[in-house]
């Protein structure tokens, strides 16, 4: 028997992931892959909790949801999406914008703080 707080070994070897709440992300970010029709990673640091909030609430006007991610599980996420060409894009502390309209998104609003893109 393994010691308490020890990794499950079969999960490990498996590739499972260890915790229900990771599992439920995981199975919230493929949603957002399979109902967007744009997809922009950016790198959100230096900005603050408000330059967040201020980012989200601009974007969300314009159908889009913008999320911060933990990389390794947007990767397992665009993985199991079929999407693995997402992976390099992944670097650093990433925030991804999800667009699911077709209507073209407008300029960044000047009182909007902005995000470097990764690229």
């Amino acid at each position: 028997m393994d010691p308490p707080g020890a990794p499950d070994a079969r999960s490990a070897a498996e590739g499972r992931m260890p915790t229900d709440a990771k599992r439920a992300t995981v199975a919230e970010l493929r949603g957002d892959l399979s109902r967007s029709t744009t997809l922009v990673t950016t790198e959100y640091r230096g900005l603050t909790v408000k330059d967040l909030g201020e980012i989200r609430r601009a974007l969300r006007k314009q159908n889009v949801t913008y999320r911060v991610v933990k990389n390794r599980l947007m990767r397992i996420a665009a993985e199991q999406e079929g999407n693995p060409g997402i992976a390099p894009l992944l670097r650093g502390p990433s925030a991804i914008a999800f667009g699911t309209g077709t209507k073209q998104l407008s300029r960044r609003p000047s009182s909007m703080p902005s995000a470097r893109t990764s690229s």
